[in-house]
C-alpha cells in the first residue's frame, strides 16, 4: 500500500468556559494531530472551567517533538540548578578533601583507622556527583534523559571509585565490590534501553538480527509506506520527527538510516517508487518560506544513493503540507487558509494549478491522500463553526486539470483517511476525532459503513489514530493499541505487537505482514496476522 497517512500539522485544540460549539478554539498552528486528538476526546468529559492546551510543538514541516514529564518549567529550572550545585560541591571534595573537611569540621582530626580518611571523604564526594548528574538528567525533563542519567551515573561511579583506589593506593574489597556492582548495573539498564526488553523489528532482509530504527525517544513516525510491488520486491520507507528516513530495500540485508541533507530544511514528505531504471525516493522540505522537492536514486544497493538537483522549489510561505504522488509525478502543496497547489515534477513541468478553499474559513485537518494510481487526490478540510469535517476528491489528468469530483461530510472533524485497493473496488477510510470510523466509496464518495469503534471496542477513552485496511481486515490503531475488526464489524483480536503502547501509525506490507510504529517511542514492529491473532515473524 502506498497511500498513507501521518499526523496533520495545523490542529490546535483549546476548552474554554463551555462546550458550546461557539466557543470551541481552534487555531492553525503546527501541532500533533494523535495528541490534539486524545486531548480532545478527553475534554469532552472536562468539566465547565478545564482547559485543554495542545503545545506539542510542529511536526512534518516543524519536526520536534518531545516528550516531557509532568513538570513545569519552573520545577526543570530548579532540578537543573540543583544538579550543578551538588555536582560543583561534589567535585571540590573530590580534588580537595583534607582542606575542605578541615574547614568545614575543623575539631575532627583524619584518623584512618576510625573510617575518617581521604579515601571515603573522596568515596562521599563522588556520591554527591552521582546526585548531581540524576538531578541534571532529571532537569532536562525527557522520559527517556532520566534513565541515560543513570547509566551514565553509574558507569561514572565504577570509573570514579577505581580512580580513587588507584590514588588512594588502598583498594578495600568493599569499595572494589560496590564498583562492580554498579558497572554490572550501568551494562544491564543500557541493554534494557537499547532492546526495551524485547526484539522490536523483524525484516528478513535486515538478516539474522533484528533492528530498531528509528531508537530517538525524541522522534516520533509521522510516515510508514510501502511501494505497491510484489512479495518479494517491495520497498519500505519510514520517516520521523527528527528528519531521519529509514529505506529498506528488498534484497538488501543491512539499510543505513538515510538522513535529509542538512540545507534542505524541514521535511514534510517523503514517498519511494520502483521506476523501469531501478529505484527511487522523494523527499519534500521546506527552508523558510520555500518548498524544494528533490529525488534520491537507489542502483545497486543503498550504499550507492545518489541525490539529484531539486526537482521543484517554489515560494510558498504559508505553506502548512506538501504530499507527493506515489509515482513522484505531482506534488500537492496546502496552504494556511485551506487553498492548495498542484505541481507537476519532472521534466516538462508547468505553472501550478491553483485549488482554492472548499469554503471560506476552513483550515485542513489532515494530509492529502493519494490514490495508487495518482489520478486522485482527497484533501480534508474542517469548519471552524461548526466543527464538521467534509473530505473534498479531486480527479488529477495529464492535461494538467483539476475537477473536484464528490465531497463527503462527516459529523466531527476528520483526523485519518486512507485510500484502500483499486479501480471500482477502492475506499477510503476515514476517522474522527469521536473515534467514528467511516468506509466511503472512492468512486461515488456514497458511505459505505460506519462504525463508532468505541462502542464496538469498549473502551470510551479510545482514540483512533491511524486505520488501514486489506480484502480481509480492517486493522485500527489507538492509543490503547491495535485492533483487528472483521467484515461483519466485530472485533476480531486486539493486536499485542506493541501491548500497552499507543500505536499511531501502520503500514500493511505486501506479504500480508502488519508494521506498526509506538507513537512514544518512535518504535517499529512487525508481525503477521493469522487466523488465531497476530504472531512474530521471526528473522529468516
Amino acid at each position: 500500500m502506498a497511500a498513507w497517512v501521518a499526523s496533520e500539522p495545523g490542529i490546535r485544540v483549546r476548552c474554554v468556559a463551555s462546550w458550546s460549539r461557539r466557543q470551541r478554539a481552534v487555531d492553525v498552528a503546527c501541532d500533533v494531530v494523535e495528541l490534539a486528538s486524545m486531548r480532545h476526546a478527553k475534554a469532552e468529559r472536562v468539566a465547565c472551567k478545564a482547559r485543554v492546551a495542545m503545545q506539542a510543538g510542529s511536526l512534518g514541516s516543524g519536526m520536534a517533538v518531545r516528550v516531557t514529564r509532568p513538570r513545569g518549567t519552573r520545577a526543570a529550572s530548579a532540578a537543573l540548578v540543583t544538579g550543578i550545585y551538588i555536582f560543583v560541591v561534589g567535585s571540590i571534595l573530590l580534588l580537595f578533601p583534607s582542606a575542605v573537611f578541615r574547614t568545614i569540621m575543623p575539631r575532627v582530626q583524619l584518623v584512618p583507622n576510625l573510617g575518617v580518611s581521604t579515601l571515603w571523604i573522596r568515596v562521599g564526594a563522588v556520591m554527591c556527583q552521582l546526585f548531581g548528574i540524576y538531578y541534571l538528567a532529571d532537569g532536562w525533563s525527557h522520559l527517556r534523559s532520566f534513565a541515560l542519567g543513570t547509566v551514565a551515573g553509574r558507569a561514572y561511579l565504577f570509573l570514579a571509585f577505581v580512580g580513587i583506589m588507584i590514588h588512594e593506593r588502598n583498594g578495600t574489597a568493599a569499595l572494589a565490590a560496590f564498583a562492580v556492582l554498579n558497572l554490572v548495573g550501568a551494562a544491564i539498564m543500557l541493554r534494557a534501553l537499547v532492546a526495551d526488553g524485547k526484539l522490536l523489528l523483524h525484516y528478513a532482509w535486515l538478516g539474522s538480527k533484528s533492528k530498531r530504527l528509528h531508537d530517538s525517544h525524541q522522534a516520533r513516525v509521522v510516515q510508514l509506506a510501502c511501494s505497491n510491488q510484489t512479495k518479494k520486491t517491495h520497498d519500505l520507507l519510514s520517516s520521523d520527527t527528527d528528519g531521519k528516513i529509514i529505506f529498506l530495500e528488498a534484497g538488501v540485508r543491512h539499510a543505513e538510516p538515510i538522513r535529509v541533507p542538512a540545507g534542505h530544511g524541514k521535511l514534510l514528505d517523503a514517498t519511494c517508487s520502483r521506476t523501469t531504471s531501478g529505484k527511487e525516493f522523494a523527499v519534500c522540505t521546506k527552508s523558510g518560506e520555500y518548498v524544494s522537492v528533490h529525488s534520491h536514486s537507489i542502483g545497486g544497493g543503498i550504499s550507492s544513493k545518489q541525490v539529484s538537483p531539486a526537482l521543484l522549489r517554489v515560494w510558498a510561505p504559508s505553506a502548512v503540507g506538501a504530499e507527493l504522488s506515489p509515482d513522484l509525478r505531482f506534488l500537492v502543496v496546502r496552504m494556511r487558509d485551506a487553498s492548495a497547489q498542484l505541481y507537476k515534477l519532472g521534466p516538462g513541468r508547468s505553472n501550478p494549478i491553483e485549488i482554492p478553499a472548499y469554503s471560506a474559513g476552513c483550515y485542513f485537518s489532515a494530509r492529502a491522500v493519494w490514490s495508487q494510481d495518482s489520478t486522485r487526490f482527497l484533501l480534508s478540510v474542517v469548519d471552524p463553526k461548526t466543527l464538521r469535517g467534509k473530505l473534498v476528491a479531486y480527479s488529477c489528468t495529464e492535461t494538467e486539470s483539476v475537477a473536484p469530483v464528490w465531497v463527503f461530510s462527516a459529523d466531527s472533524m476528520l483526523s485519518n483517511v486512507r485510500m484502500v485497493g483499486d479501480g471500482s473496488e477502492s475506499r477510503v477510510l476515514c476517522t474522527d476525532y469521536r473515534s467514528m470510523l467511516y468506509v466511503v466509496c472512492a468512486e461515488s464518495g456514497a458511505l459505505l459503513r460506519t462504525v463508532g469503534l468505541k462502542n464496538l471496542i469498549g473502551e470510551h477513552e479510545l482514540t483512533c489514530l491511524d486505520v488501514c485496511q486489506s480484502s480481509d481486515r480492517t486493522v485500527v490503531a489507538t492509543n490503547k493499541g491495535a485492533f483487528w475488526l472483521k467484515p461483519d464489524g466485530a472485533v476480531a483480536h486486539k493486536i499485542e505487537l506493541m501491548p500497552g503502547r499507543c500505536v499511531n501509525r501502520l503500514c500493511e506490507l505486501p506479504d500480508g505482514s502488519l508494521v506498526c510504529a509506538d507513537l512514544d517511542t518512535g518504535e517499529l514492529s512487525r508481525g503477521r496476522i493469522g487466523v488465531s491473532g497476530i504472531s512474530w515473524r521471526a528473522p529468516e
